[in-house]
C-alpha cells in the first residue's frame, strides 16, 4: 500500500479554505491534519496500489485554490519492486557507473 505524506500549503482566504478541507476530508485515501501556521495543512495519501496513488495525488494536487502540494515522504516498501517501475530481478537492473551523474 503506497502511503504519501505531503504538506499542502492552502490559500489565505478562509471560505477557500474550508472549502478545500471539506473536498480533502471527503476524498477516500486522504487524511489531513489540523492547518498549521503559514496556512500549511498536514496530508498523508494512501491507495491500494502504485496508479491509484499517482491518480490520488494528481487529483488533490489540482484542486482548485490550493496553492502548493510537497512531498515530504513515500513509502512503496511493501510493493513488489515491479509494481514500481523497475525490475523486480536486480540482476536485471541497469548498473551506473559510480561517477555517473545520471
Amino acid at each position: 500500500m503506497p502511503v504519501v505524506s505531503a504538506v499542502a500549503t492552502l490559500p489565505a482566504d478562509p471560505a477557500l479554505q474550508a472549502r478545500l478541507l471539506g473536498v480533502l476530508h471527503a476524498t477516500d485515501g486522504v487524511t489531513v491534519g489540523p492547518v498549521q501556521a503559514g496556512h500549511r495543512l498536514p496530508v498523508v495519501l494512501e491507495s491500494d496500489d502504485r496508479s491509484t496513488d499517482r491518480a490520488l495525488w494528481r487529483t488533490v494536487s489540482s484542486l482548485h485554490g490550493l496553492v502548493h502540494l510537497e512531498l515530504v515522504t513515500a513509502d512503496f516498501s511493501d510493493l513488489d519492486p515491479s509494481h514500481l517501475g523497475g525490475s523486480a530481478d536486480p540482476a536485471r537492473r541497469p548498473r551506473r557507473s559510480p561517477l555517473s551523474t545520471q
